[in-house]
């Protein structure tokens, strides 16, 4: 089961919504084609817009989910888009 990139809630296996964004920390462990892009897992559409425009617009951690939340701990913006 995956989680939430915006929530942090556990997504039912099927129903999860993906996207892509560019971060330049990220380097894909057997695609170099995909270093600097990471791959986002959302609950739904609405939450994978609002993870593509922050990393868009860049942001903090903890700008999702506040600063105890799961989001928190995975997001990470390097730069905007």
């Amino acid at each position: 089961m995956e989680r939430c990139d915006a929530c942090g809630d556990t997504i039912p296996r099927g129903t999860e919504v993906y996207g892509l964004v560019r971060d330049s920390s990220a380097v894909h462990p057997s695609n170099p084609t995909l270093d600097g892009r990471r791959i986002i897992t959302a609950c739904s559409t609405s939450h994978l817009a609002q993870l593509q425009q922050r990393y868009r617009w860049g942001c903090r951690a903890g700008s999702l989910a506040g600063p105890a939340g799961p989001a928190a701990l995975f997001l990470r913006c390097v730069y905007s888009m």
